[in-house]
């Protein structure tokens, strides 16, 4: 995956969000060791839904 923002959790939940309406957490919100290289995501939902947050991830990354 490559994006301006890989490297920096905050800012590629924030794209995500802004740019594929699809919302994770920053890895910075849950601990120390590297947290800028780390996201949280929650499945507790439908498997549609989930199925169109990676179509939409997908787009966002090019894929």
């Amino acid at each position: 995956m490559h994006h301006p923002a890989a490297g920096d959790s905050g800012a590629l939940t924030h794209a995500m969000l802004h740019d594929a309406g699809v919302v994770l957490v920053p890895g910075e919100d849950f601990g120390f060791h590297a947290p800028e290289r780390y996201l949280r995501l929650s499945y507790a939902t439908t498997y549609s839904k989930l199925e169109e947050a990676v179509q939409r991830l997908g787009h966002l990354f090019g894929r």
